[in-house]
């Protein structure tokens, strides 16, 4: 309050020179307002500069705790990428297949229901299989749409298994039989709230009757990948890129 009382004595002797020369008003009033405003803020600048600090260091602390979520949201979506290719790993070992894969289904930018695109986001493959160089073939798109139709066509999940001899479609037929694969298994992938969001394949070396395994293993990782795939970095990965593709 003492370091204010130098312009409460000035504005008093303002308001004195008013009494004594009214026709110095004009003058005098206007300076009187600056000088107390001025003696204001004077007044009142601790308190102005401590809630600009603590409102600096709301911001600066908000801040720190997007950065520090948007880091652990990373790391978590990095450790979900490595526990799904285990778990794929896994499916192709105890099922005795060959070759495993996990397809994002990539819809149109208005998150409509049409699908435009069909990433293969996981892909395990044992030593012959690979050799074989089928890594590089591009299946068929064709198949894999009437694949989908068949399995999103129910409100409850259906899985295709079928010998090579079964498939009518040149492509794929050509496809197995470079990676000498006589038979396949595929299963939707879906989100705990039912939201279509990609296929599981299983391809393997042996005729379905020989491997009765396989399907019912298929079927059951799908049902656990599908509810875990959209924390996964490589899932969020083909998103993205989707929507700057389409923007």
């Amino acid at each position: 309050m003492s370091d204010s009382a130098p312009y409460f004595n000035a504005f008093e002797r303002l308001l004195a020179l008013i009494d004594n020369h009214p026709r110095r008003a004009i003058i005098a009033i206007p300076t009187a307002m600056l000088v107390a405003v001025f003696a204001l803020i004077i007044w009142q600048a601790p308190t102005l500069i401590s809630l600009y600090e603590s409102r600096t260091n709301r911001e600066y602390e908000r801040r720190i705790l997007d950065e520090e979520r948007e880091r652990r949201l990373k790391s978590h979506a990095i450790e979900i990428d490595e526990w799904v290719r285990g778990r794929l790993l896994k499916l192709r070992l105890r099922s005795s297949s060959s070759r495993a894969v996990i397809r994002a289904l990539v819809f149109d930018i208005d998150q409509s229901e049409q699908i435009v695109g069909i990433v293969d986001v996981f892909e395990s493959m044992d030593i012959r299989t690979e050799q074989t160089g089928i890594r590089r073939r591009q299946l068929p798109l064709s198949e894999i749409r009437r694949t989908l139709d068949y399995m999103l066509a129910s409100d409850v999940p259906r899985c295709i298994a079928r010998n090579i001899e079964d498939y009518d479609d040149p492509g794929l037929i050509a496809f197995m039989n470079a990676g000498n694969l006589k038979a396949s298994v595929a299963c939707p992938l879906r989100t705990l709230d039912d939201r279509p969001i990609g296929l599981l394949a299983v391809s393997i070396r042996t005729p379905l009757e020989e491997n009765p395994l396989v399907l019912p293993m298929t079927r059951d990782a799908a049902l656990e990948l599908g509810a875990i795939l959209t924390d996964a970095a490589s899932f969020k990965a083909v998103a993205q890129r989707k929507m700057v593709n389409n923007q």
